[in-house]
């Protein structure tokens, strides 16, 4: 198998049937769409079955984990959801365009994760003891 590269930025490309570069987003055309076919032809078949994202609904997502009484109950799926779809960002099946909302609603669920289930729970094990005698059970 060769190496393939963007004809756009020369960056490396991954995957074989990848549809858009990972880096600069440009179209990526195979072999077999080359020869009589027309530009138009190409760009519709190349974003027939790229999918949309969900970066928007990822966004939202990581900012309603900051509003009191949501916290990891959407903190929790903003993070694996963007986590599912950066990968397939990278992977050219869908535009580079979702990539900065996917990342940031990603990070927004990770860091409200982080201080809502991971801090307290480290302190609970951490201080297991202090807190035992604090309250006097031994």
């Amino acid at each position: 198998m060769t190496t393939k590269y963007c004809k756009n930025c020369g960056n490396q490309l991954q995957d074989a049937d990848i549809r858009f570069c990972s880096n600069c987003g440009a179209q990526v055309v195979h072999p077999t769409h080359q020869g009589n076919v027309s530009e138009a032809t190409i760009a519709e078949n190349s974003t027939k079955h790229q999918e949309s994202g969900r970066g928007t609904l990822i966004l939202v997502l990581g900012i309603l984990s900051y509003w009191p009484g949501f916290g990891p109950l959407t903190g929790i799926p903003a993070w694996f959801m963007g986590n599912k779809d950066l990968k397939k960002i990278e992977r050219g099946l869908i535009p580079i365009s979702e990539k900065m909302k996917t990342k940031v609603g990603m990070i927004l669920g990770q860091i409200i994760t982080y201080l809502f289930v991971f801090i307290p729970l480290f302190l609970i094990l951490f201080f297991r003891e202090e807190v035992m005698r604090l309250m006097g059970i031994d």
